[in-house]
């Protein structure tokens, strides 16, 4: 299925968000140091090339905001399906180490919020907090114009990567899983029955 101009537009502009050339792709990335994705039913994307089965692009992200907009992910006027986490209430210039695991988990529900929902409803003092214990990161990123997930295969994407397709086609008995915080973007998704 071709993509209209506007999609096709959107596809490539999401491509160079995530620091794509015009014309690359992830197929053309080099394969060094990643598993050989032929060998397995499994399409692995991952930050950890020693999980990893596609070669992707390491994005550097600075700052929520920049991650927020990497993805393309806008302040939602329609936010019923987000959950707003209440404000930690704690020092926004506290490092990391100085959180417990159950704080960094909530800080992390907390910045979900932020991204997926509408920001503004997330305080400045925790905005400060997730910049300063959260960040900077890094995404893998993955980009294709068309990709089928053929039956019986299974694409996974793990915790900090985003992919990017024009097409995306998922073939009966075809499998997405998602393990963490991962985003996908499509502009034609197509589950055959």
């Amino acid at each position: 299925m071709p993509l209209t101009t506007e999609q096709q537009q959107n596809f490539e502009a999401f491509a160079a968000r995530l620091g794509f050339q015009s014309g690359e792709h992830t197929s053309t990335l080099p394969m060094t140091g990643f598993k050989n994705e032929a060998s397995s039913k499994k399409r692995v994307f991952s930050k950890d090339p020693s999980l990893a089965t596609t070669p992707h692009k390491l994005v550097s992200i600075g700052n929520i905001d920049a991650l927020k907009a990497a993805i393309g992910a806008s302040n939602h006027e329609n936010d019923e399906h987000i959950t707003y986490p209440d404000p930690l209430n704690i020092e926004p210039n506290v490092k990391k180490r100085d959180l417990s695991m159950n704080q960094v988990q909530h800080l992390k529900r907390i910045a979900h919020a932020y991204i997926h929902g509408n920001s503004k409803k997330i305080s400045e003092s925790d905005k400060t907090l997730i910049n300063n214990t959260l960040f900077p990161t890094t995404l893998a990123a993955y980009s294709e114009p068309d990709y089928t997930v053929k039956s019986g295969e299974i694409l996974e994407l793990h915790e900090g990567t985003v992919a990017n397709y024009g097409v995306l086609t998922v073939e009966p008995g075809g499998e997405i899983r998602v393990l963490g915080d991962a985003s996908m973007n499509c502009q034609v998704f197509i589950q055959q029955s």
